[in-house]
């Protein structure tokens, strides 16, 4: 709608506007005259691509490729919602100070199902929910456990005179009912409530951590899953919750989501051009500068260390979208100016000082717009969002304004040659 609304705005009002305004002065026309600093990079493109040193290009471009496949091998699919912002703020030093003094800020629950009424009371169940509360809080990360089964062995513990050889659970299934019948006659009607359901099908266990991290969590969930598997009967099953499972699925889902957006995205690009131009060959020379600008990213990210992430993904499926359009632009100027009878070099040049000035113009504006949050102070994906949307604009229209006229010089596609001299 946003797209659409731009060209219907960009078609009608902006015409009708630049209609009423008055004619340019002769100054300023010969202000535009003079030579800028985008006249002197599209004059040194054109130099550069239709010399010697065109294959130059070409190895800038592989070497650029080798690089970012080098740094994008080292990303990592990561996500931690306290992670995108400063540890300087005030709110991350109470949870930071919270975290050294307290079991943990986040919470992992994992919910049993024992498929009928009771099943919750089996000695057996509850001592595997025992054993494994043990070893999750081996696990790195975990502050504490909290189940159903530490109450069973506080009350068995409680019923045998205070013996600590009693902290464990009963091996009768009728002595762990009479205990919660006696709890249930003098304690709160609700004090089981966070962990066992009424009918005692169903049971929780809390798991408290100190990282928010989904690569931790993924790995102790993993761990669980192990140890569930050859610890407890059959006939329970175990599904996991919490502010960090939910943190780690929308992570899993966004990112994973976002990298087939991408892929969406270049195949939708190619589509259309390839139907514009009528041509495959220009479908692929249009998504060129976008797929080296999306590879060009990952790899930043790579190198600097950034994960790739919920804000991470969403940018770079937002940067292979505003950055398609330059190629186009390109291959329109050119086939038009080789259409009009234009000698090829001269028609470089002059599509190189014409759409591709007003390309450079385009990109700098954009990435210099999205830079600006580079300032942001304490929230990082402001910071990333300036990172990658410049990056992505910079390598983009370079890559347009290079790397695909060189091809095209190189390979000469029939969709532009036809018909054009030698």
């Amino acid at each position: 709608v946003g797209i659409l609304s731009i060209l219907i705005v960009e078609m009608t009002l902006i015409p009708a506007l630049r209609a009423i305004l008055p004619p340019p002065s002769q100054g300023e026309t010969d202000l535009e005259k003079e030579e800028r600093i985008w006249d002197k990079i599209t004059g040194f493109y054109a130099n550069t691509i239709l010399g010697p040193n065109r294959k130059h290009i070409f190895s800038i471009a592989a070497v650029l490729v080798v690089v970012s496949v080098y740094g994008a091998s080292k990303l990592s699919i990561e996500s931690s919602l306290k992670g995108y912002f400063s540890p300087d703020l005030e709110l991350m030093k109470s949870d930071s100070s919270l975290n050294e003094r307290m079991a943990g800020t986040n919470n992992i629950y994992l919910m049993f199902d024992g498929g009928e009424q009771d099943a919750i009371k089996d000695p057996e169940v509850l001592k595997a929910m025992d054993k494994l509360a043990q070893f999750i809080e081996t696990e790195p990360h975990v502050g504490k456990v909290l189940s159903i089964a530490q109450f069973i062995k506080q009350m068995n513990k409680s019923m045998n005179a205070d013996d600590p050889e009693f902290y464990r659970i009963p091996d009768n299934r009728n002595t762990i009912a009479e205990y919660l019948l006696i709890y249930s006659m003098s304690g709160s009607p609700g004090d089981f409530d966070p962990y066992v359901d009424y009918d005692y099908q169903l049971a929780n266990m809390v798991i408290f951590t100190h990282s928010d991290n989904t690569t931790d969590m993924l790995n102790l969930w993993a761990n669980i899953q192990a140890f569930v598997d050859e610890n407890f009967p059959p006939s329970i099953t175990v599904n996991v919750g919490g502010s960090v499972a939910q943190s780690a699925a929308l992570a899993e889902v966004i990112v994973k989501d976002k990298l087939l957006n991408i892929a969406q995205i270049a195949g939708v690009v190619f589509l259309f051009a390839s139907i514009i131009f009528r041509s495959p060959v220009a479908g692929l020379l249009v998504i060129t500068p976008l797929l080296l600008a999306v590879l060009t990213n990952m790899g930043l990210m790579g190198i600097l260390g950034l994960s790739l992430n919920i804000p991470t993904a969403l940018v770079s499926s937002l940067a292979i979208g505003i950055g398609a359009d330059y190629a186009i632009y390109m291959l329109f100027r050119l086939r038009e100016e080789l259409g009009k009878g234009t000698e090829v070099d001269e028609a470089f040049r002059k599509v190189l000082r014409t759409a591709g000035k007003a390309c450079l113009f385009v990109a700098s504006a954009v990435a210099g717009g999205y830079a600006v949050q580079a300032f942001s102070r304490g929230y990082y994906p402001h910071t990333w969002t300036a990172i990658l949307i410049a990056t992505a604009m910079i390598v983009s229209v370079t890559a347009a304004l290079t790397i695909m006229p060189a091809l095209i010089l190189k390979f000469r596609p029939k969709f532009i040659f036809d018909g054009v001299k030698k």
